[in-house]
């Protein structure tokens, strides 16, 4: 029963390769801001990390869709939450803005070492 999502998972669902990697040498797995956000980013003082954050999300909640879709009743990852948009309204500038508001779920033990998703 699926109770959380691969990196493999993730990546499939990115659409785009090299999204996620396996560094071998450090046992680690590097996610790429530029490839999931489409920016460049010059220097660890760049702005950026809510537009990667949602689009984080956006992306485990397709690579959480696409899993589920082979799963039976009962071990369906539920940690991944459709987004829930706010009314539009236009700001000074003339463009239209929305909350949106993200949510993701998860069993943690009291730790919070290794939490999971909850399933249905």
């Amino acid at each position: 029963m699926p109770s959380d999502l691969t990196f493999s998972d993730a990546q499939i669902a990115s659409g785009v390769s090299g999204t996620f990697t396996y560094d071998a040498g450090n046992d680690d797995v590097l996610i790429s801001v530029k490839k999931i956000t489409g920016d460049s980013y010059a220097a660890l003082t760049d702005t950026g990390v809510i537009e990667f954050v949602s689009k984080l999300l956006n992306l485990c909640e397709k690579a959480q869709t696409s899993v589920n879709a082979t799963a039976v009743a009962g071990s369906r990852l539920n940690a991944f939450q459709s987004p829930v948009y706010g009314v539009p309204s236009q700001e000074a500038n003339g463009d239209f803005y929305a909350s949106v508001t993200y949510t993701m779920i998860a069993r943690a033990p009291l730790s919070l070492n290794d939490p999971i998703g909850p399933v249905i």
